[in-house]
């Protein structure tokens, strides 16, 4: 599991020069094909060639390949999701993701006492103080389960146990990877669903490794168990912390892993 964990850290990096590289500058590169459009159609209306022709028909193909970039990369940022691609809906996806941005500053929260807190410091802490406050202290002494208590429920067969304990096989992970969201947000690996489908011709083996190395050790590389903590309002204009509610964002492996287990039970 740590071999694709380096691989998916060094992709990383790879990613963010490819994207700053070739796609920081897609809404000036639209501007400059639809530009070059006019004249090549100005140039036609003066005399008709194949040449220009050919050169239209090219930078028509330019503007719409360069568009769905724009798009696409718009629709996943406002996760506007009943939306489909090739809509050219650019200016709703601008608003969206605006909106989605206001919704997620927290600039002020209002106590139980009526104290309003509005610096990054003291919002901080409040949050913080309300979910240790949630999840109670720490022990290290926990009461052991009885176990004649636990015989007198409900138990599972032999057969059950044997169903819920076999080896993980390739078309069950594949299966748990396909209902997961190709828009669901990346956790702390920074790939999401849609990279994993599409790229399983080179991430198959390693990915049905990391998984099945899980099931047959037990153990769950650390990074991979990390996941993103965010806050999500609950309502239009939350004012305290009970109006938010926390959303963790899960690794793909980690989610794979999960569908499994939730599927045998």
């Amino acid at each position: 599991m740590a071999n694709i964990w380096a691989k998916l850290r060094e992709l990383r990096q790879v990613l963010k020069v490819l994207n700053r590289e070739e796609f920081k500058n897609t809404t000036i590169t639209i501007n400059v094909a639809r530009q070059e459009l006019l004249q090549i159609q100005e140039q036609i209306i003066q005399q008709c060639t194949d040449e220009l022709l050919y050169k239209e028909k090219q930078t028509l193909l330019d503007i719409e390949k360069w568009s769905l970039v724009e798009e696409s990369d718009l629709r996943q940022k406002s996760r506007a999701k009943w939306i489909k691609l090739r809509d050219s809906n650019n200016k709703y996806f601008t608003v969206v993701i605006k909106e989605r941005t206001n919704k997620k500053l927290m600039l002020e929260l209002t106590l139980l006492s009526g104290t309003k807190l509005n610096t990054p410091e003291a919002i901080k802490g409040e949050v913080v103080q309300f979910y240790k406050a949630l999840m109670g202290s720490s022990t290290m002494l926990l009461p052991a389960v009885d176990k004649n208590t636990m015989k007198k429920g409900p138990i599972i067969t032999y057969e059950q146990g044997a169903e819920l304990c076999r080896d993980v096989i390739d078309e069950e992970i594949w299966n748990a990877l396909a209902p997961i969201g190709d828009d669901k947000a990346p956790g702390v690996d920074g790939c999401n669903a849609y990279y994993y489908k599409k790229t399983s011709s080179i991430t198959k083996d390693d990915i049905l490794m990391a998984i099945k190395e899980f099931f047959q050790t037990g153990k769950l590389y650390r990074p991979v168990n990390c996941t993103v903590i965010t806050l999500v309002p609950n309502t239009a204009s939350p004012v305290n912390t009970k109006e938010y509610k926390p959303i963790a964002c899960c690794t793909i492996i980690y989610k794979i892993i999960a569908e499994i287990l939730a599927a045998r039970m």
